[in-house]
């Protein structure tokens, strides 16, 4: 401990006297005459007895820093007699760096005249010790400085302490600074109120912007939570607990309301009365709004239309949710730990997952259709979207596939795209179809070098049984004669239905003009078959034009069936149930 100013007169009084007796018995030098007769006492012998049992080191030095005294304990720590010490000054006894130290101290002592106190840093028998130095200035009778007195004390041990506890002090402050509580501290016996700054900045305000105490408690609480949190104190102050959090709002500076957690220590005296509590606030906003974005995450993932399927990086499913089992059939718990292969329809080849692996590796993500198979084999088709998500390094973790049934719009598609290009009576071709068909097929002949022919037939007295029947009869009529003439072609022609009773036939693969004769035949023999509907029999014939490509001059496919119309018409002019070849001379 620090010498206080009664001790510390009392041991200058002391090294004084011992001063006195041993420039008593050197008597070598003026200044020893002079403090001899400045200070001569009776009690010189305790007085020295006195400093030999102290365990601070006590010594004196004359003016140029010759020691004059030195007791028991400075003796030990230089580890020399007393004889090799007196007079002998610091550079003899220490290093030239510590003996530099030492006289700049001696040397402030005296051109201040006055008591001053420093820390010393000496290397003595001890090892490298820390002192504190307490030395004065002595006067002869006129007041002038003749030399100077000094009292050390080892004060390592207490060093390393404080340094020990401020390095304690300075990691619980990094702590808290790094976890972003804000400690706080109630002595219950005098109502003392601490807050730190870190508390005051969680709240927007300076440092004991308003006063502290139970006004500024019933200030900032939020109203609604004032009961439950003073419920909840009273709770454990007058309970065995000594420790108690407790979740609330403080209001902002701002006017907003801040989340916070608080923790509390209840310390006690011997008879278990509670004398202070002591504990810190932690800001709760961040995760708050963490668990709101977590809370809206998982509302959207159970709430979806979507199917949401998550795979970890090997591909296995690790979450879905409820409207992936409602598309798929599969239940959460069968389908976790599976691979996404047990939805695998067959219908897309291997290069199909290979282009898809590609793009997810190159661009973290695939969009696209793909048919999948349900639990029950039910094929169905989705529209489906796969992100891969990744650490912040970079690698990837998981897959987050997200799909909607389309079934259905792909049946109403393919509907649409039926009507788009087949007759809705008779499920021939159309129009459209049977000119893509044509153009194809002509392209095939040239590549094959081979001949194709066109046919366009028309039904004879078809408009008499319409108009006498009806059109229902008449439609039944279409549908039947439709129906045999393609059942008379080959598999590779096509018969198409361009409107009212008209009818085109494209016939490949000829090699040469008459090939196509026994279908031409087959096709008004089909025609000419007799139908029975609601009672009635019904018949009629075809009239048949016949054109064929390549031709010596270059055509299209209008005009190949222009040609056959009008061949066609010269089959109604020789009599009809017949075709006519075009012949352009």
């Amino acid at each position: 401990m620090i010498l206080d100013r009664v001790e510390l007169a009392a041991l200058i009084a002391i090294a004084s006297v011992i001063l006195a007796l041993i420039l008593l018995w050197r008597q070598q030098q003026k200044t020893q005459r002079m403090i001899l007769r400045a200070v001569e006492g009776k009690d010189h012998q305790l007085i020295i007895t006195l400093a030999d049992n102290s365990t601070d080191a006590i010594y004196v030095k004359d003016i140029e820093g010759r020691y004059l005294l030195a007791n028991r304990e400075a003796v030990r720590l230089l580890a020399k007699t007393a004889e090799h010490i007196l007079g002998r000054n610091d550079t003899a006894l220490f290093s030239l760096k510590e003996a530099a130290l030492v006289r700049a101290n001696d040397l402030r002592v005296i051109s201040e005249n006055q008591i001053s106190t420093h820390e010393e840093t000496l290397t003595t028998i001890d090892g490298e010790r820390t002192y504190l130095a307490t030395k004065g200035p002595m006067r002869d009778g006129n007041g002038l400085v003749i030399g100077i007195f000094g009292i050390s004390r080892d004060i390592t041990e207490r060093k390393l302490a404080e340094n020990t506890l401020r390095q304690s002090e300075e990691r619980l402050q990094l702590v808290l600074r790094g976890s972003g509580d804000a400690p706080w501290d109630w002595n219950l016996e005098s109502g003392d109120l601490y807050y730190s700054p870190r508390w005051w900045a969680m709240l927007g305000y300076a440092t004991n912007e308003l006063p502290v105490g139970a006004s500024l408690w019933e200030h900032i609480v939020h109203p609604e939570d004032q009961m439950r949190v003073n419920q909840a104190f009273d709770h454990v102050i007058n309970s065995a607990s000594d420790t108690y959090d407790i979740e609330f709002s403080l209001q902002h500076k701002n006017g907003h309301y801040v989340p916070v957690l608080s923790r509390g220590f209840i310390l006690r005296d011997t008879g278990g009365k509670p004398v202070r509590v002591s504990g810190t606030n932690t800001d709760l906003t961040e995760r708050k709004q963490s668990e709101e974005k977590l809370q809206l995450s998982a509302s959207v993932f159970s709430h979806a239309r979507e199917g949401i399927m998550i795979t970890d990086a090997s591909n296995m499913i690790i979450e879905v949710n409820e409207a992936f089992t409602r598309i798929t059939g599969y239940s959460r718990e069968e389908a976790l730990g599976q691979s996404p292969n047990i939805l695998d329809s067959g219908r897309q080849c291997s290069e199909f997952y290979v282009d898809m692996k590609n793009n997810l590796i190159e661009n973290g993500h695939w969009y696209g259709e793909i048919w999948n198979r349900r639990k029950n084999g039910e094929i169905y088709a989705e529209i489906l979207t796969i992100s891969a998500v990744q650490d912040a390094s970079g690698v990837t973790q998981q897959y987050v596939s997200l799909f909607s049934d389309i079934t259905t719009l792909k049946e109403h598609e393919s509907q649409l795209k039926h009507i788009a290009h087949f007759d809705t009576l008779t499920g021939l071709p159309n129009r459209v179809l049977l000119a893509d068909r044509l153009r194809q097929a002509m392209t095939q002949a040239q590549r094959r070098e081979q001949r194709l022919a066109v046919v366009f037939l028309d039904l004879d007295a078809f408009k008499i049984i319409n108009d006498t029947h009806g059109h229902a009869t008449g439609d039944h009529l279409l549908k039947t004669v439709a129906d045999r003439m393609k059942m008379a072609l080959r598999d590779s022609d096509t018969i198409a239905r361009i409107g009212g009773d008209e009818f085109v036939a494209v016939l490949l693969d000829l090699d040469n003009t008459n090939a196509c004769e026994p279908m031409l035949s087959r096709l008004i023999a089909a025609a000419a078959q007799p139908v029975h509907y609601d009672g009635h029999v019904l018949q009629v014939t075809a009239s048949l034009g016949v054109t064929f490509y390549p031709q010596t001059e270059d055509v299209d496919a209008n005009k190949l069936l222009r040609q056959a119309d009008q061949a066609m018409y010269l089959a109604k002019l020789e009599g009809k149930n017949c075709y006519q070849i075009f012949n352009a001379e």
